[in-house]
Formats: C-alpha cells, structure tokens, sequence
C-alpha cells in the first residue's frame, strides 16, 4: 500500500477543533498514513498541550514540528513537507480545524491511481459550516442590528468543476485539501514559499500557487461526489480570512507570474 504523508500547518488553533482534526485523519480507512504536523510557533498554551498529548498518544502516526518563529502556513506546510518520508507516495493537506469522512483519502487514492499518470493532483466537493449566517451574495455575513454576526449554524455543501487550465489561472476553485503524486517534485520546487509571499501576497495563496506550479505539468481532476462524504470546511471570521485586500493582491500577483510562465499574457 503506497504510503500517504498529510500535511497539517497549525497556528494557535482552538483546542476542541484541533482535537476533531486530527482524529478525523488518524481514523481514516487509508492504513499506511502519516499525519506531520507544522506549528508555526503558537504561543497557545491549549494549542501546545493538545499537540503534545496528540503525538504521545500516536508515536507512530504523528509527527510534530515546532517553528521558532511564526512565518506563515507556507512556512509551517515547508516544514512538514520536508521532514516527510522519501516513501511517500502521495501528499494531501488537512487544516487544523476542519474534519472529514473516514474514507475520503481512501476513495481519493483509489480514482487517483485508476487515472493516468498525466494526472497528478485531485479534488473534490465539500461541505463549508460556519458559526453564523451567511449572505451568498459575496460571502459576507449577515449582521444583526447591532452590526454583529448572526450566531446560528449554517451548512453548504461547495459544488466545484471539472480542471481546465485556462480557468484556473483566472480562479482558484481547487482547494488546499487536495491529494497529489509525490513524483511532481521532479519537476517543480518541494516548497509551498514563493518570491511575493512575505511582500505583495501578504502571506496568502500558498496552496493556489502549489496547484499553478503542478499544473504547468500535469493535469487535476474534479471528483464530483457528495459533500457528505467528504471533508467539512470550517469559516470562522479571523484576521486571515478577513484581509481581502491582501487576499485579492496575492490572488493578482499569482495569476500574473502563472500566465507569464505559460505564455497567455
């Protein structure tokens, strides 16, 4: 059985989802998985003990690195990516606060290798809760009359589409869950860092640029499945998530570089 690194890049991550997440990977039906966990120097005391007690617990499934600085997931992910095995034959991404289905790397595994080499990454539907409404129309929630968020759960299962180059370079509908071949590091740099990430991107769109950089070799292929099987996206209001302005530069400048690579400006 091939074996699966999962790279986990944790920040300060609330214990109670950090726990969901890592139990929902080490409970995966995928035997030959390896969870490497990146903490990009949290000063959380809850978020330190929960690592710790995670990798005492699991010795042989989690591995745990501590960042001494805080340099931003591309950082943290670096730091998993590169304490990985040379065995590995297949990489994916699970946040710290999201969960997913037992058999969800299973499954994707299994269409991965029925596909041809030519294909090297995967990804599919899922589901996005959040911890208040949300307005669709932009993603913005839904205040009360005091000008907060409505706190009420709210679930939507994410429809994605089929890859096409063409329009991934104009839209990141891939997300930074997604399972690829380990072999596309033959080709392309085995870093999630880029020149822009610190200064234009604002550290943001770290997984969007990985994605660019193996597509300019191989293709991806869209696993249209039922959310619920899946994995769940957890949105919570944070200075990340938040920071359009950044968000959209970082968006900007990766487009650009990927279309001058490919020669489409």
């Amino acid at each position: 059985m091939p074996k699966l690194t999962c790279l986990m890049p944790c920040f300060n991550t609330a214990s109670a989802k950090l726990r969901t997440a890592i139990r929902s990977i080490l409970r995966q039906s995928y035997a030959n998985l390896q969870l490497i966990i990146g903490d990009d120097a949290s000063t959380s005391a809850s978020t330190l003990e929960t690592l710790q007690r995670a990798q005492e617990r699991y010795p042989d499934k989690i591995r745990l690195l501590h960042r001494k600085e805080n340099g931003g997931t591309a950082r943290a992910l670096d730091a998993a990516l590169e304490a990985s095995d040379e065995d590995t034959a297949y990489y994916t991404v699970a946040a710290s606060d999201d969960f997913c289905h037992p058999s969800w790397e299973e499954r994707r595994i299994k269409t991965l290798e029925s596909l041809p080499p030519q294909v090297a990454l995967v990804y599919d539907n899922y589901m996005m809760v959040t911890d208040f409404a949300m307005n669709l129309q932009g993603w913005r929630p839904v205040l009360g009359r005091d000008a907060k968020p409505i706190m009420r759960p709210n679930v939507i299962p994410i429809m994605l589409r089929p890859y096409d180059y063409r329009a991934l370079v104009e839209t990141n509908y891939i997300p930074g869950v997604s399972l690829w071949r380990a072999s596309v590091y033959e080709k392309i740099p085995k870093t999630f860092l880029f020149d822009g990430y610190d200064t234009e991107c604002a550290r943001h769109g770290e997984d969007y640029w990985h994605w660019l950089q193996i597509t300019d070799y191989w293709d991806a292929y869209w696993i249209d499945t039922d959310p619920a099987f899946t994995w769940t996206y957890r949105y919570s209001l944070n200075a990340k998530s938040s920071d359009r302005r950044g968000v959209d530069r970082a968006r900007a400048f990766i487009q650009h570089k990927a279309k001058e690579r490919r020669g489409l400006l």
